[in-house]
């Protein structure tokens, strides 16, 4: 008689309508049952690599103590070189824009470029040269009224119209340049379009970084002194620091090379054909 009604009792407990099933169920025999894990756990991994490389100067010595930013669209992330002039940023999978900053330390500063594609340090294709910044004393430019200045002891000149120029947030509107051995410019998204003819390439970096354009289809226009033949023009992007041509230019009978780029950062000039 025992073991008939647990078998029973067994029978209706194993007969029970699932929660959530359709059709008729018993208010009192439904049974609901909710478990707290509470919020959901990120799983996602961040993939990390490093950009490294060497700050030197033109003799090839290390130089302590230099800015370098690593920049995407979201942030930058700062390091200094140390005393023999390395450097090292930890930063997530993906496009980066260098920029160096020179000028607390005497030098100009400049943009380049590195792309982190693995977990494997990304090392920069050479030492990053760090260029001696202008003796010479800034000139104005002004972005309201534009003009036309001369830079690098005359080997560069640089127009803009009036409502052109625009300078980052509290920069004073002046600009400087240096002319700089095509041998010397750091790495870009591309190779360089200047290898085998470093010495015929002209090339500039001009501060502060960056003075660009106001809108869509503006430019600025330069000349080149002591130029011979045809160039393909290069600049260097100010928000990526990729390497862009804008177009090329010719050499007039005076020796001047003239053209134009849409943003003043490092402007090169290298022969054709």
């Amino acid at each position: 008689m025992r073991m008939i009604i647990g078998l029973a009792v067994l029978s209706l407990t194993l007969t029970l309508p699932a929660c959530g099933d359709e059709g008729e169920s018993s208010s009192n025999n439904d049974v609901t049952t909710s478990t707290d894990t509470g919020p959901a756990e990120d799983t996602a991994v961040v993939q990390e690599g490093s950009v490294t490389g060497t700050v030197v100067d033109e003799s090839g010595a290390g130089v302590e103590g230099v800015m370098l930013l690593a920049c995407d669209d979201d942030s930058c992330i700062t390091s200094k070189t140390d005393g023999s002039g390395s450097y090292s940023i930890v930063v997530p999978l993906g496009w980066r824009k260098m920029q160096m900053m020179g000028a607390a330390k005497g030098f100009v500063s400049m943009n380049f470029y590195q792309n982190v594609e693995s977990t494997e340090p990304t090392v920069a294709g050479s030492d990053i040269v760090a260029i001696a910044a202008s003796t010479e004393p800034a000139v104005a430019l002004s972005a309201a009224d534009g003009g036309t200045v001369s830079l690098a002891g005359g080997a560069l000149t640089v127009t803009a119209e009036a409502g052109v120029a625009v300078y980052p947030i509290g920069q004073t509107e002046e600009v400087t340049a240096v002319k700089v051995s095509a041998a010397h410019l750091p790495p870009y998204d591309m190779d360089a379009p200047w290898a085998g003819k470093e010495e015929g390439t002209h090339a500039f970096h001009i501060n502060p970084l960056p003075v660009k354009v106001a809108g869509e289809g503006q430019t600025f226009s330069f000349t080149v002194a002591g130029g011979t033949g045809d160039y393909a023009v290069y600049y260097v992007d100010d928000h990526y620091g990729t390497l862009h041509e804008a177009g090329t230019a010719s050499t007039d009978a005076d020796g001047n090379t003239s053209g134009s780029v849409p943003v003043l950062t490092t402007l090169v000039l290298v022969p054709a054909g």
